[in-house]
């Protein structure tokens, strides 16, 4: 982009912090998608992730209608808030109008990713995007000699529409357990599906002592001559018994309007949480740029760091816990789920200790990473001793969140992130810079409050955290997202016919299928 000259680098710079801020808020709405989908994976209800992650496509399509205006209308942004020249005003309205075609199968890229993050394949969303990532250099250098400026937008699109092709030719090749239609069903609801059994207004078999509700009861009669076949030496062990859900019964609740009320009640406190904090970030910067060239210079070179080493590690262990902790919930383990929670926070915490260690033994050379400027450098020098006290606060702050976006407490971290960021952060910044004549290391000291102030608020909530009552309103959450009184149903009615019904277990690692039959039969069997 720098060889088609100032203006153009310009335009493109501010282009692409347009779309960051919408990209941001958006990403943070997808975060509901983390907190439902690892649920009902934890539940084992692999139709409620493929329904979630229908809601969730619908959610984000809608989300992108008013962002589409925003960078349609980009132009007219840059020259009344940005104050750009109508040159540059301009060039930013091409370089956001060429990339709207990509935005669509960008956001639906990171909804299949997160699908099959949430039912624990991280290996394939990671070698798909790094191949994206270096198919895209050679794209760009392509568009630019092509089309010149337009050319680098439009290789953008290109870019994330072949991102989203290549996911979803491997969801629906290699990854195609990631759209199970198996839900859980308890023995007794496998009970009542068999023609022949009649209950009372309690549940209770009529005429018969009460079944009792562990798997054996049910799987050893049904599935006798079949385990048999899979091992002559098996030893029956407690078995999931699994119905397989309509696909037209998924789909149908994927877009029902109670599902997409429950995603945007996660989903909207999660944008502006991601909001409060990037944005926070953004105006230290823009407050940067009254001292002048060397500070700004020197403040993007530090934040530059400080986010790469970030992003290298803690956010990984960050999006993990929100998984981890949510699959743990939904399974009901919620001791398990605390310890996984707080083993992501120390190690978040401990991979920036060390690199803020690191930062401040070789903060006089850092600077030269990023230029020749002695000014610059000596600058970041003097800025860096505050950075690396930051760090390992900054690590503990993204898996905390973390684990608390598992536990579905958005609207919780939206609260703190403002307070913190803005209230704390970026005022103390702003008076420490400016009022108190402090320069770049006072805005250094208030991103570092900032941050430790919605650190405190969030290790205070996760401390005080009931992880029993989580795990039990995770639960009710999953059962009650799969629809599953619905689905029972349409089951009993399929099972009308006699023996077309098929009940799905998983004994001893094997895949079992059995007919439903009716309760005379399952008795003359046991005799």
């Amino acid at each position: 982009m720098g060889r088609l000259g100032k203006r153009a680098l310009a335009a493109a710079a501010i282009g692409t912090t347009w779309f960051n801020l919408f990209w941001n808020f958006l990403l943070g709405v997808t975060t509901a998608f983390d907190t439902l989908g690892s649920q009902a994976y934890g539940a084992k209800d692999r139709a409620a992730v493929l329904s979630w992650a229908i809601t969730a496509l619908l959610a984000m399509t809608l989300v992108c209608i008013p962002v589409a205006a925003g960078m349609w209308w980009a132009e007219w942004f840059a020259l009344v808030f940005f104050q750009q020249p109508p040159e540059i005003a301009q060039l930013m309205g091409t370089f956001c109008r060429w990339t709207l075609p990509g935005l669509l199968p960008f956001v639906w890229s990171v909804i299949i990713m997160k699908a099959m993050q949430t039912q624990n394949m991280f290996w394939a969303p990671a070698a798909i995007t790094g191949m994206i990532c270096a198919a895209n250099v050679g794209i760009n250098i392509g568009m630019i000699e092509l089309a010149g400026f337009t050319g680098a937008s439009a290789a953008i699109s290109i870019s994330r529409g072949l991102l989203f092709a290549v996911l979803l030719v491997y969801m629906c090749t290699c990854g195609r357990g990631c759209m199970s239609l198996l839900r859980p069903i308890s023995s007794a609801d496998a009970l009542k599906a068999a023609p022949g059994s009649t209950f009372d207004a309690n549940g209770l078999q009529q005429h018969q002592p009460a079944p009792s509700l562990e798997p054996p009861a049910v799987v050893e009669p049904l599935l006798r001559d079949a385990v048999q076949e899979v091992h002559s030496e098996v030893e029956l062990q407690p078995a999931e018994l699994f119905t397989k859900a309509k696909l037209s019964s998924v789909i149908a609740s994927g877009l029902s309007l109670s599902r997409l009320g429950q995603f945007f009640k996660l989903g909207i406190p999660g944008g502006f949480m991601m909001i409060f904090d990037s944005g926070a970030f953004d105006i230290t910067t823009a407050l940067a740029g009254f001292l002048g060239t060397v500070e700004v210079d020197a403040h993007i070179a530090l934040l530059t760091l400080v986010t790469f080493t970030y992003v290298s590690f803690p956010f990984a262990v960050s999006v993990a816990s929100t998984i981890r902790v949510g699959n743990l919930l939904g399974a009901g383990r919620p001791m398990q789920a605390r310890l996984s929670g707080y083993i992501c926070i120390a190690l978040g915490a401990g991979f920036m200790a060390c690199a803020g260690a690191a930062v401040f033994i070789f903060r006089n050379r850092l600077g030269y990473i990023f230029v020749d400027n002695a000014d610059v450098v000596a600058l970041v020098a003097t800025a860096a001793p505050i950075a690396s006290f930051y760090m390992p606060i900054d690590g503990m702050f993204g898996c905390v969140q973390g684990v608390l976006r598992g536990m579905g407490r958005q609207m919780s971290l939206m609260i703190y992130n403002l307070v913190g960021f803005w209230f704390a952060g970026v005022v103390v910044g702003y008076t420490l810079c400016f009022k108190y004549k402090m320069g770049i290391p006072g805005l250094w000291w208030g991103i570092t409050i900032g941050v430790f102030t919605a650190t405190l608020f969030s290790m205070i909530s996760l401390f005080m955290a009931d992880w029993r009552k989580e795990a039990a309103l995770a639960q009710a959450a999953a059962a009650e997202s799969a629809a599953e009184e619905q689905l029972y149903k349409e089951h009993d009615g399929e099972l009308a016919d006699g023996n077309s019904g098929k009940l799905t277990a998983v004994l001893n690692g094997h895949d079992l299928e059995a007919p439903l039959i009716p309760e005379e039969a399952r008795l003359t069997s046991e005799e």
